[in-house]
């Protein structure tokens, strides 16, 4: 939870008080010019009224020690998030009531002015108050709550004394996925001991080989006693690392290729794709046009650093998806999907050729998409608004999934 202490306060004269005061000097002249002192005195009143205001104001400071937390940190669109504030009065005296205004950053609660509004009841001298709101993930990003308005006013409103405690928090707004069908494994080399692969195997379960002698420190339940029983001695079953399937995902961030609703699109689905590799035990890489760069790690293991990364993501000037694409050919094994937006004849063209050189290939497009003259196109999950992305991934890889044909 993050810590603030109070600033210099700004204090001031209300609405009411801005009121009053014009009020007052236009009876106060009224009176002068027509020579009622009554008049003139109601006037005198209500400055000093509004004086008496800002003195309270003054001398009923606002000491408060603000703890703030987020929970959870990370969501995803369309879930909210819960905003804690505790307060802990330091002052000699107890508060007013307090008047909160929480700044909340992009895409946050639909507040006025992009701000929460909320109250907290006067707190005692050394007492600790607790406060809270939901935060709606209405749009992914990386979200900024806080700095904290706190605002008390004098009993009859007139003037008013606001600090500003800096306390922040951040919460991720991550992209909604949706459940991928797998991909089938390919033939390609194994990245751990530089094996060659020549049938599909499976990524997600160790394959039994053999059975051996027990020997300390073997797992007691891999034990094979019907074995055990016949020998006299202790065996167990030898197992052969699973096959790691490697995928590469591209992210096509370049403005020209995208409006907002399609952007939004091709991350969410880079970002269910990572989701996939993690389900079933892969390795990946994450590149975009940008020149970010995962590496092919386990995305299992990092899981989180990748989804924080496609939350975070932006539409760029820059980038070429020509040149990412020349930049991954050395590297290339295994599968490659390509979530882009939209992809005219010259573009399709393009991905096509430079993605032969991975076994398997899709492209997902997430806005117009025009035929492809290539003979051999890649894989294509074409994603409208339309249509859900596990559909069209469905009917985009159906192909895919077909039994690989292997000859002895």
């Amino acid at each position: 939870m993050a810590l603030g202490a109070p600033a210099r306060p700004v204090r001031r004269p209300s609405r009411n008080g801005l009121l009053l005061l014009a009020t007052s000097i236009v009876v106060g002249i009224t009176g002068w010019i027509l020579g009622q002192p009554e008049l003139t005195i109601l006037a005198v009143t209500g400055a000093l009224a509004l004086l008496g205001a800002l003195l309270w104001v003054r001398v009923a400071p606002v000491r408060l020690e603000v703890q703030r937390g987020v929970r959870p940190a990370r969501i995803r669109v369309g879930e909210e998030a819960r905003v804690l504030l505790r307060f802990r009065n330091t002052a000699s005296r107890g508060t007013a009531v307090l008047h909160l205004g929480d700044v909340v950053g992009h895409g946050g609660a639909d507040h006025r002015n992009g701000t929460v509004r909320l109250s907290v009841a006067p707190i005692p001298s050394g007492a600790t108050r607790e406060a809270g709101y939901r935060y709606p993930g209405r749009t992914r990003g990386i979200h900024t709550v806080g700095p904290l308005e706190v605002e008390v006013e004098d009993p009859f409103a007139l003037a008013s004394s606001r600090i500003v405690l800096p306390s922040r928090a951040a919460l991720v707004v991550l992209p909604r996925t949706w459940p991928l069908d797998p991909l089938p494994s390919t033939l390609g080399d194994e990245p751990d001991d530089g094996t060659s692969a020549t049938i599909s195997r499976s990524s997600s379960d160790e394959e039994f080989a053999s059975l051996r002698a027990y020997e300390p420190g073997d797992d007691i339940r891999r034990i094979h006693w019907r074995s055990t029983a016949r020998t006299g001695r202790l065996v167990v079953q030898q197992y052969d690392q699973p096959w790691q399937r490697r995928t590469t995902v591209v992210l096509d961030t370049r403005r020209q290729a995208h409006d907002a609703p399609s952007f939004e699109r091709a991350v969410a689905a880079a970002a269910s794709v990572v989701e996939l590799a993690a389900r079933t035990g892969e390795l990946i890489r994450l590149v975009s046009t940008d020149g970010v760069d995962s590496q092919m790690v386990s995305a299992e293991s990092n899981e989180s650093d990748l989804l924080d990364r496609l939350a975070a993501v932006t539409v760029s000037a820059d980038g070429s998806m020509a040149a990412t694409m020349t930049t991954l050919a050395p590297t290339a094994a295994g599968r490659i999907v390509v979530c882009t937006g939209t992809l005219d004849t010259v573009a399709h063209a393009g991905l096509a050729d430079a993605t032969r050189r991975w076994e398997l290939r899709v492209i997902v497009a997430t806005g117009t998409v025009a035929p492809s003259a290539d003979t051999d196109p890649p894989a294509l999950v074409h994603w409208t608004s339309a249509t859900e992305l596990s559909e069209a991934w469905r009917r985009g890889t159906a192909e895919l999934r077909a039994p690989l044909q292997v000859t002895p």
